[in-house]
């Protein structure tokens, strides 16, 4: 059974885990660059120069580490860019570095501290780990 896990870089280069991710959604956008002579490179030149590939992440889930929530509060306040990886299962990870475009925290005692965090990618996105 595979374990969706949204990892958090520290300040000391170790990952902080949450693990209780409800759901993830991913949005790709591509914002189409224009190649004049497409004759002159291959495919995967053609490829890697076709736009600018950026992916926006929304994640809902129950916040398990304080940490983490410092870890995100702080980002979304500063406006930084923070390293993230998302585990799917053991062997398909991505990395990428994101801003936090959006962090909710729920306080309802009836919401069981659940969040919903929009991290939207600071660099252009080409392989998937």
């Amino acid at each position: 059974m595979s374990k969706l896990q949204l990892k958090i870089k520290d300040h000391n280069n170790n990952f902080v885990v949450l693990n209780n991710i409800r759901n993830l959604r991913f949005t790709l956008h591509n914002d189409r660059e224009e190649i004049r002579d497409i004759f002159s490179f291959g495919w995967r030149k053609v490829l890697d120069c076709a736009g600018s590939r950026h992916i926006t992440i929304k994640i809902n889930g129950i916040l398990d580490s304080v940490l983490a929530d410092e870890l995100l509060r702080n980002s979304a306040m500063l406006n930084s860019n923070n390293d993230y990886e998302i585990s799917f299962n053991a062997k398909e990870k991505i990395r990428l570095r994101c801003s936090v475009e959006l962090y909710e925290r729920y306080y309802d005692p009836a919401a069981f501290d659940s969040f919903t965090v929009i991290l939207a990618s600071a660099e252009v996105v080409n392989t998937f780990h």
